[in-house]
C-alpha cells in the first residue's frame, strides 16, 4: 500500500507541475499480482491494467509491461516471486523496456518490486540477478516477512531508493513516526527519570507530537523547507526532555522555543 501510494503521490505531482489532469491514474502489473493490488487500486481509484496470462507466459514480460504504460502511468508493479508459481518477473527487462519508452519521449514510469517472498531469497541464492535498486528505475521494493514463520501476521517492509522517491508529506510523517517510536515508545528502564513514565508524561509528549504534525504540516503546505522542519531545535531538544527531572519544566521551554520557530517560518513565508 506505501509503495503504491508513494508512486501515486509523485504523479500526481509531477503532472500538476505540469497543468496536466490528474483524474485518471493507472497502474501496470500481471494478472498473476497478489490481491493487495487490486485492493490498493480499489482504495485509491486507481485503474488496474492487469495484463493476461498466456499459455507460454504465467507472468509479466517488458513488452507487455510497455504495451499498458501511457502519461497516466504512476508505475510498474514487476513481482519477484509470483503467487502463482514462485516465479520471478523479468524485472531488469521490464526495465529496459520502460527506459526505452522514456528514451524516445515517452513517460518516465518507474518500477516498484513486489519482492514478498523473493526479495529475501534472491539475494543469496542468486546473486547475479539484476532485480533491486541496482536498476536506476527501480523506486521501491517490499517484502514480506509473513512469508515465513515465527513473525507477526501480516509484517512486512517497504524500502525506497532515496528519500526523493516519497512526497514530502509522507517524508514529514515518517518523521512524526519517528517522533513516535525513538522518543516516545522507547524507554530505558535503567535511567533514574526514564525507567518510569506517568500517564499526565504519556499524555504531554503525545500532544507535543501531535501539536508538530499539525503545525509541520501546514508549514510544508505553506512552502516551508521540508529540511527545516525535521530539523528544528525544538523538535531536537523535545527527543532529550523526558530524562529532564523537572519534565514539565522543561516541556514548557520547548513548546515556546517551537511556537517561536514556526511563527518565524510563516513570516520567511
Amino acid at each position: 500500500m506505501l509503495g503504491g501510494m508513494a508512486l501515486l503521490w509523485r504523479w500526481r505531482a509531477r503532472r500538476r507541475a505540469a497543468g496536466a489532469d490528474t483524474t485518471r491514474p493507472n497502474l501496470v502489473m500481471g494478472a498473476n499480482v497478489q490481491v493487495c493490488w487490486e485492493k490498493f487500486c480499489r482504495y485509491w481509484d486507481v485503474e488496474p491494467r492487469l495484463v493476461p496470462m498466456e499459455a507460454d507466459r504465467l507472468h509479466l514480460r517488458g513488452p507487455q509491461a510497455l504495451a499498458q504504460c501511457d502519461e497516466n502511468t504512476i508505475g510498474v508493479v514487476a513481482i519477484l516471486g509470483s503467487t502463482m508459481d514462485g516465479s520471478y518477473e523479468p524485472v531488469a527487462e521490464i526495465s529496459a523496456e520502460l527506459d526505452r519508452l522514456a528514451a524516445t519521449g515517452g513517460p518516465d514510469v518507474p518500477i516498484h518490486v513486489d519482492a514478498a517472498s523473493g526479495g529475501f531469497v534472491a539475494p543469496f541464492i542468486q546473486p547475479d540477478l539484476i532485480w533491486d535498486f541496482r536498476l536506476p528505475r527501480v523506486a521501491s521494493i517490499n517484502a514480506s516477512g509473513h512469508k515465513y514463520g515465527l513473525v507477526y501476521p501480516g509484517v512486512g517492509w517497504v524500502v525506497w531508493r532515496s528519500p526523493d522517491a516519497l512526497p514530502e508529506d509522507q517524508q514529514l510523517t515518517l518523521e512524526i513516526a519517528r517522533l513516535i517510536r525513538e522518543v516516545f515508545l522507547q524507554q530505558n528502564a535503567y535511567h533514574p527519570v526514564d525507567t518510569y513514565c506517568s500517564m499526565p508524561k504519556q499524555y504531554r509528549m503525545l500532544k507535543f507530537i501531535m501539536k508538530y504534525g499539525d503545525l509541520a504540516n501546514s508549514a510544508l503546505a505553506r512552502g516551508a523547507p521540508l529540511n527545516t522542519l525535521a530539523n528544528l531545535k525544538s523538535k531536537a531538544e523535545f527527543t532529550k526532555a523526558k530524562f529532564e527531572a523537572d519534565f514539565e519544566g522543561e516541556m514548557k521551554r520547548i513548546e515556546a522555543m517551537m511556537d517561536q520557530e514556526f511563527k518565524q517560518l510563516e513570516v520567511a513565508a
